[in-house]
């Protein structure tokens, strides 16, 4: 068993120590499903997940994945990009994920971008409950991504900052290895 694990399994881990049935969740980049489903399986039933992608195979693919799992009752799979997510979120969200990059399998030139990004963390931050968290997977192997990656790191450095948990893992000995951000909206009453 490997003790260093994947950006994709450090997300999870994270997520399944804050998670509950009942909760509501948002995806914000659905690519080919395996996260909607992880956060589905997540809130069960009485929770909700919200699933974004710009691209309608990838949200074709995630459908047909929830159908295989019976996890399609508690999502809302939406075409649109993520930087809307308000127009479709109404409640307070204890969770958001966003894998940046390019549909793997896909259109390598359709990708998440700064913009789009940095609005919808803004956008996510007003939805989080307190104790909530923010999952980003930075994949910035091409230059939309370090391009992405560089004004994340400028944003998390912004004074705004200093009252949320953030934390990067990164992987040091390979080149424009993927990293991973969590963002943790502190609960009220603690430092």
């Amino acid at each position: 068993m490997a003790v260093v694990k994947s950006i994709v399994e450090l997300s999870h881990d994270y997520l399944a120590q804050v998670l509950k049935p009942g909760d509501n969740v948002i995806d914000a980049t659905a690519g080919n499903g395996a996260d909607t489903i992880f956060l589905a399986s997540l809130v069960g039933e009485t929770g909700k997940v919200w699933a974004f992608d710009v691209q309608s195979c990838a949200l074709g693919r995630t459908y047909d994945l929830l159908g295989e799992k019976g996890l399609i009752e508690q999502v809302e799979l939406v075409e649109d990009n993520h930087r809307y997510m308000r127009k479709y979120v109404r409640e307070p969200v204890k969770a958001v994920v966003f894998n940046l990059g390019y549909l793997p399998g896909g259109d390598h030139t359709v990708t998440t971008s700064a913009p789009d990004t940095l609005y919808a963390l803004e956008e996510s931050m007003d939805l989080l409950q307190d104790g909530g968290i923010i999952v980003i997977s930075v994949y910035w192997g091409h230059t939309q991504g370090e391009e992405e990656k560089n004004a994340l790191a400028d944003f998390l450095r912004e004074p705004k900052m200093k009252s949320w948990q953030v934390m990067e893992i990164s992987i040091p000995n390979r080149a424009k290895a993927p990293c991973l951000i969590i963002i943790e909206k502190k609960e009220k009453g603690t430092n």
